[in-house]
């Protein structure tokens, strides 16, 4: 399988509280996912580098992951 952008903007916007936050310098969305209720708030970000793409990818499953316990 191969992680790219087109792999991760492709999972990221089959989530129901995903949005556009801006673009990068060469022109990609960038994607913000909302998760859960309540008072208390946390942020995961990853793939800030062009070699850290791998964060990206377990932002994902970890997305999943949490999707699927809130159902």
């Amino acid at each position: 399988m191969t992680y790219d952008y087109s792999y991760i903007s492709s999972e990221m916007r089959a989530f129901k509280n995903t949005f556009s936050i801006g673009r990068t310098i060469e022109n990609r969305q960038l994607y913000c996912c909302g998760c859960g209720s309540g008072e208390r708030r946390a942020v995961f970000a990853g793939a800030f580098h062009g070699l850290e793409f791998l964060t990206a990818v377990a932002l994902v499953e970890f997305i999943k992951s949490y999707s699927f316990m809130q159902e």
